[in-house]
């Protein structure tokens, strides 16, 4: 079991066919050399997808899989059980993950190391739940009192997870972006005004159907509202000025008329390159990675530093627009941006550069509450 190897088919559901449920296409299934089903980890997935439903992404899904793929051949090729794996066995896998790896000498990412430690944690504690044989320091690490992630190794009480220095979002400077938006030729220029001017997120602007632009109307708001579908599975409204939608459709227009490959029908996806091939999101990232390169500003930026861009100037527009009316600037901005929880949008509370006395201000509108309302009332 050494090697071990995920993949989507239809015939995931013939491989873990003792499951009831209609497995759909695309289900991850992990299988060792020999093409045999792992059902330490199948057995998992299908749990957190159809039993416990805490993962609704078949992408994430994938993930997972990946993940357990990966320390389950760790620990097949040090010869040891999985389920006989102790605390000290996850210590010395996280080292491994932090030791320079591949061609140039980088180890991985500080979010991919605690991503998949996260996972190896979570499937021991649903290993639990089943009643299945763990080491006892296995047991004394998943049922740690930390009440978010149980990442603790006992008995020193040393921290499993890597430490994450919090990365606070940056808006991109307008001459930087200018510059970044001239090297990028359409429709990646238009891809980026998305998410620049609605923080629409680069997998929701890749799943844009053509159908959702030449339906909507842009003759009477200034905003066209449209459903898109998020990264976890479920739909949001966004909210996109008229403008972009406008020239989206006169772009895509004239790519239909020179592209027969290319049909203005409510069923495909929106975005197509010249040739008239799917956008897909890696293209994007791709997209915008030759124009930061080809770009003279010198600093990093992300296509997602777009969405960045967006949510800390709607966030200071709606301080502004609190100060007269009483609005709850955070929450209309956790709307906007698609948020699920609150503590996702208060990250921007920090990004957002404004003297004491201006901040002061925004914090009073943060539940609603008018600060001057808030001051003659405790006056």
């Amino acid at each position: 079991m050494t090697d071990l190897r995920v993949f989507e088919s239809k015939a995931a559901e013939d491989l873990v066919g003792h499951h009831d449920a209609r497995i759909p296409d695309g289900f991850p299934c992990v299988v060792d050399i020999d093409g045999k089903p792992v059902d330490a980890i199948n057995d998992y997935l299908l749990d957190a997808y159809f039993v416990s439903c805490s993962v609704s992404s078949l992408k994430t899904l994938r993930t997972y899989a990946e993940h357990l793929a990966d320390w389950f051949a760790t620990l097949s090729r040090n010869r040891l059980t999985w389920s006989y794996a102790r605390s000290s066995d996850l210590v010395s896998y996280r080292s491994a993950l932090l030791r320079p790896t591949g061609i140039n000498g980088k180890s991985l990412a500080t979010t991919t190391i605690n991503d998949r430690l996260s996972c190896v944690i979570r499937h021991y504690r649903w290993a639990n739940t089943r009643n299945i044989s763990l080491s006892k320091s296995m047991l004394t690490l998943i049922s740690s009192d930390n009440s978010r992630t149980g990442l603790y190794v006992s008995p020193k009480r040393r921290t499993l997870l890597v430490k994450k220095y919090q990365y606070l979002p940056r808006a991109i400077n307008p001459d930087h972006l200018d510059d970044l938006l001239k090297n990028l030729n359409n429709p990646y220029r238009l891809i980026a005004l998305w998410a620049l001017y609605s923080g629409a997120r680069r997998g929701e602007i890749a799943m844009l159907r053509t159908g959702d632009i030449f339906s909507a109307s842009v003759e009477v708001q200034v905003l066209c509202e449209l459903e898109v579908k998020t990264k976890g599975g479920g739909y949001r409204t966004l909210y996109v000025p008229n403008t972009i939608v406008s020239k989206t459709k006169r772009y895509m227009a004239e790519l239909s008329a020179k592209n027969p490959n290319f049909p203005l029908d409510g069923a495909g996806l929106l975005w197509r390159n010249r040739f008239g091939q799917t956008i897909t999101p890696a293209a994007i990232t791709s997209a915008f990675y030759r124009a930061r390169v080809a770009s003279k500003f010198p600093r990093r930026v992300r296509f997602h530093d777009l969405r960045h861009t967006y949510a800390i100037n709607t966030l200071r527009s709606l301080y502004v627009i609190a100060k007269a009316k009483p609005i709850a600037p955070l929450k209309m901005l956790q709307r906007l941006l698609g948020h699920r929880s609150i503590e996702s949008t208060m990250i921007y509370i920090k990004s957002i550069e404004e003297d004491p006395s201006t901040l002061n201000e925004a914090l009073g509108f943060l539940n609603g509450e008018v600060l001057e309302g808030m001051v003659s009332e405790g006056a």
